[in-house]
């Protein structure tokens, strides 16, 4: 290892003691997988160049060597680019450095195109630097911050987009540790209704946190239009937040104070268009005692008697939202203390009149069952038929039945689930994809007549032994559907 200059170093919020690599014990689970490919590094003392696979996870890099296996906490590095012109370097010149403490290491990859797909799925797990660089700061936003900091619209100067910055003063934090689990979970999610991280930055005194930025505002402001809206309009809108809950449920994290202020539309006067924000108060579901927290009047009964909650409550605070959208009121009265005895017990009316179905409503007594054991979870409320018979489901598509697929370790492989997209009513709509360790993005389209281009070579082995054997050469697997149409076309 080599070792960083004095002029590089500065105090981190990021934990950066002890070694770089660390032996894996157990195997990754490859449907977590982001990216992965080969990459070079070049030995110290032959001067000689190795191939080695890379697999990149939400909180470490994999690198597979050897026929073994290491890892390093990829949260905790610092991201920076290198080029070499050396003749030394040929044919490998683009590459990037990773700094963790005083240590740092370097790897090459075959092109620049593969540097910059590198650099693309680095820089949302990795620390990044120079941000006064690459940022201008336009206007302060007036937001609720969940602690010291103050957020920016901010304009990137390398392509004109606008993003929102928070920026954070290391010393005036009490507790590092609420900003480095909102950064963890941030970075595990990422979808479309979820106001998504895109990178972290730091320097010596600041901590800069880049958000998606919205044309929009909270929903709170929005109330007086979503009271006089359709029952359709309802339906998307409550959809739409239920897709990016399911979503990060599936990642193991619950938001644990959803409310209007807390959601945001990412259009101005689009009522429907809109996305959780603020992860300050969420948690992963893997850790088993949480403590009270939310907002009162949004919160499920049970966080009230229990620590060992789970994450039925944010179903539960959805169903709050969709009460008070449809009857114009909160369900547990508007005096503090009358509304936390009610919300305790849990007890709600139901007004007679309803401006929704009888499916509707039954849809929101089920969000809003008291027993934690009974009330529908996100994903059971994304399949009501209520949705179905407002065709909802046909208009934003359905959730997908190939990605319950890859949980339950089927062994379908890329090629094969694009020519499976019609499974999905919606072509435009975007899933993340991992099949056998390979995760992607893409847009599904329901005509079988499009060539599918694999850009890259992809490792689709789960051992060891098995990505160290491919490391030179790498097969895609053929489809089975395709192999099948092209045999009956050569029959014919």
């Amino acid at each position: 290892m080599n070792w960083l200059s004095q002029k590089d170093e500065h105090d981190s919020i990021f934990n950066n003691g002890g070694d770089f690599w660390l032996p894996t014990k157990q195997q990754e689970n490859q449907q977590n997988l982001i990216f992965q490919g080969k990459a070079y590094q070049k030995q110290v003392k032959t001067r000689k160049w190795e191939a080695v696979h890379l697999e990149l996870y939400v909180d470490k890099l994999v690198r597979i060597a050897n026929n073994q296996a290491e890892y390093c906490n990829i949260n905790a590095c610092y991201l920076k680019k290198i080029k070499y012109s050396e003749s030394s370097f040929q044919p490998y010149k683009h590459g990037f450095r990773l700094h963790y403490g005083k240590q740092r290491v370097e790897f090459f990859t075959e092109s620049q195109d593969h540097y910059e797909r590198w650099q693309s799925a680095l820089k949302r797990y990795c620390i990044l630097t120079k941000f006064n660089k690459k940022y201008k700061l336009i206007c302060k936003h007036k937001l609720n911050e969940p602690y010291p900091s103050c957020t920016y619209k901010a304009q990137r100067n390398s392509d004109g987009l606008f993003f929102q910055i928070r920026i954070i003063e290391k010393s005036q934090l009490d507790d590092p540790g609420l900003v480095l689990n909102d950064i963890a979970i941030l970075r595990r999610v990422d979808h479309v209704y979820v106001q998504r991280l895109q990178e972290v930055y730091e320097d010596q005194v600041y901590l800069y946190i880049v958000y998606d930025q919205y044309a929009g505002r909270e929903q709170k402001f929005l109330l007086p239009q979503l009271l006089q809206t359709s029952e359709k309009v309802v339906a998307e809108l409550l959809y739409k937040l239920l897709l990016g809950l399911h979503h990060i449920h599936s990642k193991g994290v619950f938001h644990r104070d959803i409310k209007f202020d807390n959601i945001f539309n990412r259009f101005p006067d689009c009522i429907t268009d809109c996305c959780l924000v603020n992860f300050s108060s969420a948690d992963f579901h893997e850790n088993k005692m949480h403590r009270r927290i939310g907002t009162p009047g949004f919160m499920a009964p049970e966080i009230f008697k229990t620590k060992q909650y789970d994450q039925q409550i944010d179903v539960f605070s959805l169903g709050v939202i969709f009460y008070y959208i449809v009857f114009g009121k909160m369900p547990f009265g508007t005096d503090l203390n009358e509304v936390l005895s009610k919300n305790e017990q849990g007890d709600i009316d139901y007004p007679e009149f309803c401006r929704i179905s009888v499916s509707g409503l039954q849809l929101m007594k089920l969000m809003l069952q008291k027993d934690p054991q009974k009330r529908c979870t996100s994903f059971q409320a994304l399949n009501h038929h209520w949705f179905i018979n407002l065709k909802i489901r046909d208009l934003l598509g359905k959730p997908s039945v190939m990605m319950n697929q890859m949980k339950m370790g089927s062994g379908l492989n890329l090629s094969t689930i694009l020519e499976k997209s019609d499974m999905i009513d919606n072509s435009n709509m975007s899933i993340a994809i991992t099949p056998r360790g390979v995760i992607k993005k893409a847009q599904m389209s329901r005509s079988k007549s499009t060539d599918i281009n694999i850009l890259d070579q992809e490792f689709i082995y789960e051992t060891v032994a098995d990505k160290m054997k491919c490391l030179t050469n790498t097969i895609p697997q053929p489809s089975r559907i395709k192999h099948k149409q092209n045999k009956l076309q050569m029959q014919k």
